[in-house]
């Protein structure tokens, strides 16, 4: 990817013909996302202790404002690395589909292209119900008399903290450890108000890839020519480049938008909760405000 160019001359006319608002947008969504990624810091250092080790320090607490701020601090720290691992992950993705669509490549952009609908799904569908866990935490508190001075804690929280960073779908694992179908995160995501061509476009990309007749037609470069005996010819080209790669193109870069606006929504939905721990935990640990 050049300095200060996102998409070479025929690929941003490519965009700029398209009469879809998300790939007319596509360089001023994705770049908001890659600006992102060049504030997040490129290496996060956070206290990482075990469970046995952390209830220890947990007793050790001399009131228990002090361990309830302990323990949101913790949970802050861990929402602040799924954050920068989100951003990290989605940047990384973008620059590298961008460099081969720039090349002209098509299958490979198109599969990461679906990677980053996925990444992007499980990052909103995640970020929300962390929100939603952590908003119910103390919010119910809040609504006991003295309950912020009473030890606050969410099992439900710290399993799906920990299915989302640590989680996988390789080999057997225990129910906390399996990680969830991405088709779910997809599904949500398609059942969303105003998200009526997700669906299609992510079914499309994975179309592409798969040995079939998606995967194949962009190789046809011209079937109209006849030779001298009219006798129709067909000519298959490894760079070939027609309607349908064309096509293809434009939902990659649909995928990309779309992407960098959905991750970019997660960042701040997570940044919104460790903002609310903040605020009721300072980390100077002053007195807790309610």
């Amino acid at each position: 990817m050049k300095a200060g160019r996102l998409f070479e001359p025929w690929l941003g006319q490519l965009t700029g013909r398209s009469p879809n608002p998300l790939v007319k947008s596509s360089k001023m969504n994705i770049r908001r996302l890659l600006e992102l990624d060049t504030v997040v810091p490129q290496k996060y250092v956070w206290k990482y202790i075990t469970t046995n080790a952390f209830n220890e320090e947990l007793k050790r607490a001399e009131t228990i404002e002090e361990a309830n701020r302990l323990y949101w601090h913790d949970v802050a720290q861990n929402l602040e690395v799924y954050n920068a691992l989100v951003v990290w992950r989605s940047a990384e993705l973008l620059r590298a589909t961008i460099d081969l669509l720039n090349s002209g490549e098509v299958l490979v952009p198109a599969i990461l292209g679906r990677s980053a609908i996925e990444l992007a799904s499980a990052a909103v569908v995640n970020a929300n119900s962390l929100s939603m866990a952590i908003h119910n935490t103390i919010d119910r508190a809040a609504r006991h008399r003295d309950a912020l001075k009473s030890p606050i804690v969410s099992d439900t929280l710290e399993s799906h903290m920990s299915r989302i960073v640590h989680g996988t779908r390789i080999g057997d694992q225990i129910q906390e450890a399996k990680q969830v179908n991405v088709g779910y995160f997809i599904d949500i995501m398609s059942k969303s108000p105003g998200q009526g061509e997700l669906k299609m476009v992510y079914e499309s990309l994975i179309e592409v890839a798969r040995p079939n007749v998606w995967g194949n037609v962009r190789t046809w470069a011209d079937l109209t020519r006849r030779s001298k005996e009219s006798v129709q010819l067909a000519e298959m080209k490894r760079d070939g480049r027609n309607h349908f790669t064309d096509s293809v193109r434009t939902l990659t870069i649909w995928a990309l938008s779309w992407s960098s606006l959905r991750i970019l929504e997660a960042v701040d939905t997570i940044q919104e909760v460790v903002d609310k721990v903040f605020e009721i935990w300072p980390p100077d640990g002053r007195k807790l405000r309610t």
